[in-house]
């Protein structure tokens, strides 16, 4: 399965023709970085921006419901992740939480 999360994002993601957006990256370029060699070029990070704006808050919840008028649900954001098998509730989250 490594081989072929680094075979199907290496490219994708060290495309600088490519702008790729996320919130709070930091720990996933680590990880992406350690555990798989894969390496981001041209990141946007929503979080930093938020910060650098000085927003009264930097949370991805607030930007989209700021900025985009959208409504998430966090209610899950510190589950246990580990359980199996995943609740539908929890596997409906993860499909929206990745949404944006």
């Amino acid at each position: 399965l490594r081989h072929d999360i680094h075979a199907a994002l290496a490219s994708p993601l060290a495309d600088p023709s490519v702008t790729k957006v996320m919130h709070g990256s930091a720990s996933d370029i680590l990880w992406l970085q350690r555990d798989f060699g894969l390496y981001v070029v041209n990141l946007f990070d929503t979080g930093v921006a938020a910060r650098e704006l000085g927003l009264s808050s930097r949370s991805l919840q607030f930007l989209l419901r700021h900025y985009c008028g959208v409504e998430v649900d966090k209610r899950f954001q510190l589950a246990d992740w580990r359980v199996r098998p995943l609740e539908e509730d929890m596997r409906e989250y993860a499909r929206g939480d990745t949404r944006y």
